[in-house]
């Protein structure tokens, strides 16, 4: 048994943070990462204008977001889902320990 339980907003912390460190790493990359090392790779290297790099890094946010987006509803949904099976499970005891099963005769 789990012995802590996943709620709503843990998983909104965590795409949070996905979103976060995705946005830190492309930042890092485009501005300083790929400056050191694309010239040690290929020496004809000359820097993109602000514009394409800042491009660079909203196009990879777009994409990582649909990505999150899809991961995070099926997060949410399986959260619902666990909950929902623990309350039944919850209800199924209570009638078990009362001793009512539904299925006396009268």
């Amino acid at each position: 048994m789990v012995p802590w339980k996943l709620k709503k907003r843990h998983v909104y912390y965590l795409l949070g943070l996905t979103f976060a460190g995705l946005l830190l790493v492309a930042i890092s990359w485009e501005f300083v990462l790929e400056g050191l090392a694309v010239p040690f790779f290929y020496r004809g290297y000359t820097t993109e204008p602000l514009i394409e790099r800042w491009e660079y890094v909203f196009t990879s946010l777009s994409f990582a977001t649909v990505a999150l987006i899809m991961l995070g509803w099926l997060a949410l949904r399986g959260v619902t889902q666990s909950e929902r099976d623990r309350s039944w499970m919850i209800w199924v005891s209570l009638l078990q320990l009362t001793g009512f099963t539904g299925n006396s005769r009268i």
